[in-house]
């Protein structure tokens, strides 16, 4: 066989595949669909900002880009290190990160100082009670409680404080669901059903109590908080 023959050839050895011919339709539509894809990590943070044209500051999650026109970006450990810094932005993003702060409540506390009147800070953590294994052992990503949560956004200043459990994560989020007991319940119901559906529904009896007692969201693995500066 000429080597311009075998380079011409179809991968799934179905012959050469000659322009115009259906392998080679086929690839160059694999192709333009693959140009075409959303990297729709982030989308979540599109939702809950007032608009994409505002000024935004992400540490950690250079993907906002793709939903945002105005973004700046820190390093890892820039957070806590501003001196006295002017309000300057619509909304602050904490993707898997503390910024370099202590803690979760100086982080918060920073990003309360850099944010305008009204602007929104939305930090993405984990469950202390059930963080997952790729972050088990990263002291650098947020880590608490529901209750720790809320009360870290309280104590930073913020008054109006939101939280929400992503599925399957954070990175590539499905479901981002309110804990608010009717949005907690009507999901956790819903997936029950699904799961008597399919067979798959171990424990049914417990995962119907967590539910109802609005307990589920307690032992979810990823949280994102939205803190809104009054």
């Amino acid at each position: 066989m000429k080597p311009t023959e075998a380079a011409r050839r179809d991968p799934a050895g179905s012959g050469p595949a000659h322009a115009g011919s259906p392998a080679s339709a086929s690839r160059e539509t694999v192709a333009a669909r693959s140009l075409r894809e959303v990297d729709r990590r982030g989308w979540f943070y599109r939702v809950v900002a007032p608009g994409p044209d505002l000024a935004v500051l992400e540490i950690g999650a250079p993907f906002v880009r793709n939903w945002f026109s105005n973004v700046a970006s820190f390093d890892s450990g820039m957070l806590c290190r501003q001196p006295s810094p002017a309000p300057r932005f619509a909304m602050v993003i904490l993707h898997l990160t503390l910024g370099g702060c202590a803690s979760i409540a100086e982080a918060l506390r920073a990003s309360h100082r850099l944010l305008e009147p009204d602007g929104v800070v939305a930090l993405a953590g984990v469950n202390r009670l059930r963080a997952p294994a790729a972050h088990a052992a990263d002291s650098r990503v947020p880590r608490a409680t529901l209750w720790g949560y809320r009360s870290a956004a309280r104590r930073a200043g913020f008054q109006r404080v939101d939280l929400y459990f992503a599925q399957p994560d954070v990175d590539e989020s499905i479901h981002v669901v309110s804990i608010a007991p009717a949005s907690s319940r009507a999901f956790f119901r819903h997936e029950l059903a699904a799961r008597d559906v399919s067979g798959r529904n171990r424990l049914p009896l417990a995962r119907r109590l967590l539910a109802e007692l609005n307990l589920a969201p307690q032992l979810q693995p990823y949280y994102l908080v939205i803190a809104r500066k009054c």
